[in-house]
């Protein structure tokens, strides 16, 4: 099953015979990638709680029965934001330096750049620390552009208007 970090869920484990006194026990393979706890008043269920990005296997035993269920546990962009306004004006033949922040910083996918006209602007990264990517856009024509920074699916978006200054 698939956790997003921070998140828990629980599980049920389903015996048989049901009225059976056989203690249900519940571990983990990796408590830092994913932490169960048996349900004190429902031993035939436990919540698990995704602590860490990785894979980590559940299992649940009764008797000499088992059973075990593979947990991965991601950690996505929910958000991204582009500092500063949502339009720029950039004069053509100059570059412009833009940041964008995903949320959590520790998210998994890093931040990408890309250029709607990559004939009117380009994009790329020039660094990215603890969440906060930093990008050059470069005016090469007069003309709008939509720069988007994304980070798995979570996204933002400025526009650029490229002009062509006076000489």
């Amino acid at each position: 099953i698939g956790m997003i970090k921070g998140n828990n869920t629980t599980l049920t484990a389903t015996v048989t015979p049901p009225n059976t006194d056989e203690e249900v026990t519940w571990e983990t393979s990796s408590s830092t990638t994913v932490s169960v706890v048996r349900n004190s008043s429902n031993h035939k269920q436990a919540t698990i709680t995704a602590n860490n990005v990785g894979t980590a296997t559940i299992t649940v035993r009764s008797g000499s029965q088992s059973a075990s269920v593979t947990v991965t546990v991601t950690n996505p962009a929910t958000s991204v934001t582009i500092s500063g306004s949502e339009e720029i004006t950039v004069h053509r033949g100059t570059n412009q330096d833009v940041t964008a922040t995903k949320v959590p910083t520790d998210a998994d996918d890093a931040i990408t750049w890309t250029s709607s006209d990559t004939s009117v602007a380009t994009v790329t990264v020039q660094s990215e620390t603890n969440g906060v990517s930093t990008a050059r856009i470069n005016a090469l024509a007069k003309g709008d552009a939509t720069i988007t920074a994304s980070s798995g699916t979570a996204t933002d978006t400025i526009t650029v208007h490229v002009d062509a200054p006076i000489t």
